[in-house]
């Protein structure tokens, strides 16, 4: 790469300074990474990852970094995580560089970066005080943000995170707060989005009807509502949000009905553990009951987004290859067959095919996965990935129980 392609970069400490203020004034991450893409000519894109390996923000919005869909990105992000040190690695006409951020040992995700042409060590560096851009701002982030109105008060963090029964202080607090101990809550934690920070997220939800009190805890928004319907408080958070903010985001919602026994923080605890394992699945956006999802989905919650992909991908991966490459459909089938209790004949009616087509992809699936895929471990580990994969319900083509094919159309075995 040539000394002046490489000038902008060297340029850094211009738009580093301010950006540095501007997220001292509050930008969050959006504000970041369309700052170093507009700032540098010779960076085409760049995107920000959290602790999870998931998407926070990308620009330009239509770029294609995902690291849920592109392998690469994060195999990326993974290796910089784990080691702790920057990622050089060739992409296109260019060069790909990741550099995590830390807080406090603690890596907090970090920063993605497409430069064309070659990279230096000046270039590795430049891209790394931006990630500590993003440090400072998930550091700004992670803690409880100071008490902005009236709906989002200490104690409201208080009794989200005390365990045990609520003790006569905490109460005498929760009472002039005007919070009723005695009266069903729903707890709402509300996904990370590219297009607003948790700043905006707040006042937003402040600002709106049908939401008592808000809070930030663990770097994400979290909502208090009275009443008992964890379904339609949560559609009402995302419509909130998507009309004012003009962004679809992920809201998981827990009714709890305990509150003196400490019901508040194990609402808290399951939505937010919820949000997190549907984010890491490749879920942004939804209203979900937190009681409506499976039951195996606390076991989940140790396990990174690059590790679901993993055993997903090492199951599913072989035929969601095939279906690309022919005009199969042998993930949907596998999963309407184990819906359909492995009865081939309910399998053909429910997907419009003919028996003796389902009976081919599933000798076609054999091929991929053994003669066993059905039965014993191997069928609970299918059944598993299945229902994992489903959870991703926003990402385009990946619905399980989409159109069936008309009867007699030909489809492929």
């Amino acid at each position: 790469m040539s000394a002046e392609s490489l000038a902008p970069l060297r340029r850094a400490p211009d738009l580093y300074d301010d950006q540095f203020a501007r997220v001292l004034s509050g930008a969050g991450a959006a504000e970041l990474v369309d700052a170093v893409v507009d700032g540098y000519d010779c960076v085409t894109a760049a995107l920000v990852v959290d602790g999870a390996d998931c998407e926070v923000a990308r620009a330009p919005f239509v770029a294609a970094l995902d690291p849920r869909r592109d392998r690469w990105v994060l195999d990326a992000v993974t290796q910089g995580r784990r080691t702790g040190r920057p990622v050089v690695l060739p992409h296109g006409q260019g060069h790909a560089v990741f550099h995590p951020a830390t807080v406090s040992c603690r890596c907090v995700g970090g920063l993605l970066v497409l430069v064309r042409g070659g990279v230096d060590d000046g270039t590795v560096a430049a891209v790394g005080r931006f990630a500590g851009l993003f440090a400072l701002i998930a550091a700004r982030d992670l803690a409880l943000l100071q008490p902005g109105g009236t709906v989002d008060l200490p104690v409201v963090g208080d009794l989200l995170t005390h365990h045990g029964a609520v003790d006569a202080p905490l109460r005498a607090r929760a009472e002039r707060a005007g919070i009723d101990l005695s009266a069903a809550w729903i707890v709402g934690v509300v996904g990370p989005t590219s297009r607003a920070d948790l700043r905006r997220i707040r006042a937003v939800l402040g600002a709106g009807r049908g939401v008592d009190f808000v809070s930030v805890l663990d770097g994400v928004a979290v909502v208090l509502s009275r009443g008992g319907d964890a379904a339609a408080a949560a559609a009402d958070v995302r419509a909130e949000i998507r009309r004012v903010v003009g962004a679809d985001v992920l809201v998981c919602a827990a009714a709890v009905d305990d509150v003196e026994a400490g019901g508040l923080v194990r609402g808290y605890e399951a939505a937010a553990g919820a949000e997190r394992v549907l984010r890491s699945s490749g879920r942004r956006r939804g209203a979900v009951d937190v009681a409506s999802l499976p039951a195996y989905l606390p076991l989940l919650r140790a396990l990174s987004s690059s590790e679901l992909a993993e055993f997903v991908h090492s199951l599913l991966g072989p035929l969601r290859e095939f279906d690309r490459a022919t005009s199969s459909d042998l993930v949907r089938t596998l999963a309407v067959f184990f819906e359909e209790n492995m009865n081939t004949a309910a399998t053909a009616r429910r997907l419009g095919l003919h028996p003796n087509t389902v009976v081919k992809r599933q000798h076609r699936i054999a091929e991929f996965l053994g003669d066993e895929w059905a039965d014993g471990a191997a069928g609970v580990s299918l059944r598993l990935a299945l229902s994992i994969d489903a959870l991703a319900v926003d990402q385009p083509g990946r619905d399980v129980v989409g159109a069936a094919v008309p009867y007699g159309s030909s489809p492929a075995p």
